[in-house]
């Protein structure tokens, strides 16, 4: 995550700081200033095998993190896309690979809806 001034000056500079994979898919500002960030990362959340993981991550007004949730339904790994946010709520999308058909890999969507904390 990225925050710069009005004047193009870099402020602060984030990331996961895996040794792998990382991606930021789309990014939604609240009323207070909190950043929402969706995308996916690899080796980011505790796993038997690691796989790619998707992430919703905030950042409060002052551009510190204020929490991180992966982004799984069920047991599939998943690439979050698109962010939005309302009053209550915090709406995402992403994709995720279901299966290989013809050596071509098949990908499907998904949405998930979350009370804003």
């Amino acid at each position: 995550m990225a925050w710069y001034a009005p004047s193009t000056d870099t402020l602060s500079l984030q990331q996961f700081g895996t040794p792998s994979h990382e991606a930021a898919g789309g990014v939604a500002a609240d009323e207070n200033g909190t950043v929402y960030v969706v995308g996916g990362a690899y080796l980011v959340f505790p796993r038997v095998i690691p796989e790619s993981a998707g992430f919703l991550r905030a950042y409060a007004s002052n551009r510190t993190l204020s929490w991180t949730r992966e982004l799984r339904p069920g047991n599939t790994p998943v690439e979050g896309r698109a962010v939005i946010v309302d009053a209550t709520r915090i709406a995402v999308g992403g994709s995720y690979d279901t299966t290989t058909v013809a050596f071509q890999q098949v990908s499907a969507a998904f949405a998930m809806v979350f009370p804003r904390q």
